[in-house]
């Protein structure tokens, strides 16, 4: 620069200033206080279009609000591909099988505890199934007088016949729900099962397999389930009138029924019995199949239990058990009468009608309609 003008020559800007001008804007500038030297401008990278980025730089004149450091960002938003998604966690694949971890015994039920002498075994799953009219026997004893018959042996007392001393024989009227949602049985009639809480602990499913064997048997750690109890209206399904007690094992092994107490005189000579049917499927046809084999055939076996002294365990020692009523007794599909006699021994009997259920597959279903119990 010579003198005090601007250079001659080509202009740089658009404007051209005399010096006294640019001089007197000097001056102003400084009355307001040192101007602070520029900031940098720190090279960025290509934003993305939904990136809103503000820079923040020093202006002569300008007094910025103190504050936080500040960030070069004021907001970011996520281009759709990267917003983050909800985790779906799948739903869980149901088990054909009952749970096998080691079960955690609740309190006890005073009334329905099973025995410690029994607990850990299945009574019925030794037993073979035999036609000999004589009851079999648990261990502890039973009461002379015991004895079995199968369809079209005995009485010909039905459900409404004089001298019936049961409750709601023929399963009519309303359901009620027992401790849980799925256990509905008919008014006068008590359900159990060999499992929480009837009992104590869990029962261990009949036939374990031995070392080395995988095949006709369960894992030795398979344990017996809770059924669901429901009336059922299907015309095949009911003896008389219209409505049975059905109780089905979905996928589980069960030694289960339902009970009732009555009352008898001591040294009467009483008869129970009932109509029932099976029915034993992999799918879900309507008829049992599977029943051209043994073990097929040997999947529902029907059992009738007394208590002479009333009580209402079902797995008790004292109990007067009827001989295994199985498929030679033909209740696949279709309903026959099981029966049982026996001596009176005190003013109150229980009778437990029981089914047990041998391998654990889909449809493990049973039935009872017209139940009796008469004393002479």
């Amino acid at each position: 620069m010579e003198g005090s003008s601007l250079p001659q020559g080509p202009t740089r800007g658009l404007f051209r200033f005399p010096l006294a001008v640019l001089a007197a804007l000097v001056a102003a500038a400084m009355a307001c206080g040192p101007a602070a030297p520029p900031q940098p401008i720190e090279p960025q990278a290509a934003a993305s279009p939904q990136t809103t980025y503000i820079i923040i730089t020093n202006t002569p004149g300008f007094t910025a609000i103190p504050s936080e450091t500040p960030s070069p960002f004021l907001t970011e938003t996520l281009p759709p591909s990267a917003a983050p998604r909800e985790t779906i966690t799948p739903r869980p694949t149901s088990s054909p099988f009952p749970s096998l971890a080691p079960p955690v015994a609740p309190p006890a039920i005073a009334t329905n505890t099973l025995p410690a002498a029994i607990a850990a075994t299945s009574t019925q799953s030794t037993r073979t199934p035999t036609s000999v009219a004589a009851a079999t026997v648990t261990p502890g004893g039973v009461p002379a007088g015991g004895t079995a018959g199968s369809s079209g042996e005995g009485s010909d007392i039905t459900a409404d016949g004089a001298g019936n001393r049961l409750q709601n024989p023929g399963f009519e009227g309303s359901v009620r729900g027992v401790i849980f949602g799925e256990v509905n049985v008919f008014q006068g009639w008590e359900p159990f099962y060999c499992d929480q809480p009837y009992t104590a602990g869990q029962c261990p499913a009949p036939r374990p397999c031995p070392p080395g064997q995988t095949f006709g048997c369960n894992p030795p750690e398979l344990r017996m389930g809770r059924p669901e109890y429901k009336p059922s209206d299907i015309p095949s399904r009911v003896h008389s009138g219209g409505t049975a007690q059905q109780w089905f094992c979905f996928f589980r092994t069960c030694q289960a029924g339902v009970f009732q107490t009555f009352t008898t005189t001591p040294g009467a000579q009483c008869e129970v019995g009932a109509y029932v049917q099976s029915w034993s499927n992999f799918d879900s046809d309507i008829e049992s199949d599977g029943l051209d084999t043994a073990d097929g055939r040997d999947n529902s076996r029907w059992f009738i239990k007394v208590d002479p002294s009333g009580g209402a365990n079902a797995f008790a020692s004292n109990l007067i058990v009827s001989r295994a009523f199985t498929y030679t007794d033909g209740h696949y599909d279709k309903y026959v009468k099981i029966r049982m006699t026996f001596t009176a021994t005190s003013d109150r009997a229980t009778v437990f009608f029981e089914n047990f259920r041998l391998w654990p597959i889909d449809n493990n279903d049973n039935y009872i309609d017209d139940a009796y119990a008469i004393c002479r």
